[in-house]
């Protein structure tokens, strides 16, 4: 076993288990039995927060600056560095990739990147700056083309205990919708 995984995200693709870690991605054979090896996959010193499988040949994971996508046969990497403020939470639908910001700000962003070829599409902006610094969690996909983000819990924006959530559309990013901004508490 490798002393520098850490609690992150774990999924099982096939025969093979992928763990996002502080110092990236790693996997290992569940047919090789216990106390095996893991094999580092992909390095980043910043660390991989969340992975996804898309369902056809690649792992997708949020880094300190975007995505990288991994090839689940071959391993080779894609990196996309198009986020400015990093990526945390990660979810996808039939047309895109949604991941969240990493830093936490008064205006934190939902990046939208393109699951054809994991370029960045847009990015939701809340519109005016929350009370308080902050993050989204994971966003959701409705796949009806509408996404949903809620701010992270013990995050405050106007009072103790109360958080934010935002809806928008997938294809018009920067526009709130619907039921956008609605406040609640704890």
């Amino acid at each position: 076993n490798n002393v520098n995984m850490i609690t992150g995200s774990v999924l099982a693709v096939g025969n093979t288990v992928w763990v996002a870690s502080n110092t990236g991605v790693w996997t290992w054979s569940m047919t090789a039995g216990s106390n095996t090896s893991a094999i580092q996959r992909y390095n980043n010193s910043n660390g991989v927060i969340d992975i996804m499988f898309d369902g056809a040949r690649s792992i997708w994971g949020t880094t300190n600056n975007g995505l990288v996508q991994l090839d689940t046969e071959n391993y080779a990497a894609n990196v996309n560095v198009a986020a400015d403020l990093g990526c945390m939470g990660i979810a996808m639908d039939q047309k895109y990739i949604y991941a969240s910001s990493r830093t936490r700000s008064t205006q934190p962003k939902v990046y939208t990147f393109w699951r054809a070829n994991g370029n960045l599409s847009a990015h939701l902006n809340v519109g005016s700056a929350l009370a308080a610094v902050t993050s989204f969690g994971r966003p959701t996909p409705d796949y009806r083309g509408f996404v949903y983000a809620v701010t992270q819990q013990g995050a405050q924006t106007t009072g103790a205990g109360v958080s934010r959530q935002v809806v928008w559309s997938a294809e018009a990013a920067n526009a709130n919708v619907g039921a956008s901004n609605n406040t609640f508490s704890s």
